[in-house]
């Protein structure tokens, strides 16, 4: 039996209709048509290994049914792939009308993909069509230097954040504005460098971690930080080995406070394992109840 449970929905996509120039390179099979409003984006990666694999975004309607399929190009100038061993990478996350798609700049096949220092990220607008694709440093300070690039949140058609895992002066949370990476988490013992999803409710940048005493969903700095040396601040805490994924967070009663929010959590442990949801009453976040998807061989 397992409670094997990471990606918490992927991405909806409910943003406004942005207008922006189409770099037009992906059309791989045919040319991508604008999402739908409310309807599911995921990531596919067909395999298990560690290699270099292509990556297809998928719309679904709220009743499953395929919508269309965005191929990124697994080969060439405008190549971007991820491991599909990586179970912790390839987290889409959409804001402001846009769709962040990270990977790496690798054709397929290439060995041990996760590790490889030649990340890319893809911003895509509500045309389906990709807008920025931002190149990562190869040599120097680098994001993430021979880790895993996890996910990505964009804030413009140009901005972005990114998170991963790496030493003090590579690892958790980095903003890109359109010209250069900044690290914008704090760096140094006792900090969090592992991170896994970032995400972004009520204009306040969240990252979950299974690291150090982030075992959780936390938040970063105030509000949407774009320089360096951010603290990061312990949400929801899912206690002694907690290993959060994927996470949602809700308004319930649009008084502009959050107080509902789901956490993936990958754990064996049958009482915390699968989804747990999490209400915010007097000040804390509490667990309220937790959702299971046990399958049995």
């Amino acid at each position: 039996m397992t409670h094997l449970v990471r990606r918490l929905t992927a991405s909806v996509f409910s943003a406004a209709v942005v207008s922006a120039l189409s770099l037009g390179f992906l059309a791989a099979s045919a040319p991508a048509g604008p999402f739908t409003n409310g309807n599911l984006v995921v990531e596919q990666l067909t395999g298990t290994s560690g290699s270099a694999t292509p990556i297809n975004v998928v719309e679904y309607t709220t009743t499953g049914s395929t919508v269309q399929t965005i191929a990124f190009p697994s080969s060439g100038a405008n190549q971007q792939t991820d491991s599909a061993s990586a179970t912790s990478n390839g987290y889409l996350n959409t804001y402001n009308g846009y769709l962040s798609v990270p990977g790496q700049n690798l054709p397929v096949g290439t060995a041990s993909a996760a590790a490889s220092n030649t990340k890319v990220n893809s911003i895509l607008d509500t045309s389906g069509s990709v807008v920025t694709r931002t190149l990562f440093p190869t040599s120097g300070v680098m994001p993430f230097t021979g880790n895993n690039y996890r996910s990505s949140i964009a804030t413009t058609g140009s901005t972005f954040y990114a998170a991963g895992t790496g030493s003090s002066n590579s690892g958790g949370i980095w903003y890109n504005d359109g010209t250069s990476f900044i690290q914008v988490s704090a760096t140094g013992a006792g900090l969090v460098n592992n991170m896994r999803n970032v995400e972004i409710y009520n204009n306040q940048l969240y990252f979950s971690s299974s690291s150090g005493a982030f075992l959780g969903v936390s938040s970063l700095g105030t509000g949407l930080p774009t320089t360096a040396g951010q603290s990061a601040t312990l949400q929801i805490d899912l206690g002694t080995n907690g290993s959060p994924y994927g996470f949602v967070m809700f308004d319930t009663n649009a008084d502009n406070v959050l107080d509902r929010a789901y956490v993936a959590d990958d754990r064996t442990n049958a009482l915390t394992a699968g989804i747990n949801r999490f209400d915010f009453s007097s000040g804390a976040w509490s667990r309220t109840s937790a959702f299971r998807f046990d399958t049995t061989s």
